[in-house]
């Protein structure tokens, strides 16, 4: 799993808690469902 490293910084700095934190909070959180915003294309 890769992470923004800017981001997570970022993250870590405002909410004052360590970088290793939020990556492991972002690892363990559950993964939301993903939503199909647009229909299928069809092809030829």
């Amino acid at each position: 799993m890769a992470f923004n490293g800017a981001g997570v910084r970022d993250t870590a700095r405002t909410l004052k808690i360590g970088i290793n934190t939020v990556i492991r909070t972002l690892k363990n959180s559950t993964p939301t469902p993903k939503r199909i915003t647009s229909s299928p294309v069809r092809s030829c």
